[in-house]
């Protein structure tokens, strides 16, 4: 579906693991920022979530594409973000069942080491997870 701008606006329903270490280190780094750098990042990311959520992120085949297709059963994506060299991945599940609906499911940030794929699969089998509740905690 790529955030269809057909649906906006789209409503995030949260359905991260607050708990999940990878989770807590991104919290954790942004909580290390000086004030005025962490309030401003939090809005760089809460602007490029309210851009998916408007449909209007389009991924552009390369690296510096905002969003990018990352599983197709379930559909899922990464939306990307760079601060300061650190390589900031959020990924949610858009579900055929709740159109209206992108499912956040997890965040990191990214390493140079094989750990991504580990972190994929942990957004997918967080959305596998949630399907019977329809992500309701």
């Amino acid at each position: 579906m790529l955030c269809d701008p057909s649906l906006a606006p789209l409503e995030w329903v949260g359905y991260v693991d607050e708990h999940h270490p990878s989770v807590a280190a991104l919290d954790s780094w942004l909580a290390s920022l000086a004030p005025f750098a962490r309030f401003h990042e939090e809005g760089e990311i809460e602007a490029l979530l309210e851009a998916a959520a408007a449909g209007q992120l389009q991924d552009s085949g390369d690296a510096r594409t905002p969003i990018k297709p990352i599983w197709t059963d379930p559909e899922a994506f990464e939306l990307r973000r760079t601060v300061l060299k650190k390589r900031l991945r959020f990924y949610h599940g858009e579900p055929a069942e709740a159109p209206h609906a992108l499912v956040a499911l997890h965040r990191h940030i990214k390493l140079e080491d094989p750990s991504q794929q580990t972190e994929i699969e942990f957004a997918a089998n967080r959305y596998w997870a949630g399907r019977p509740t329809r992500w309701r905690s």
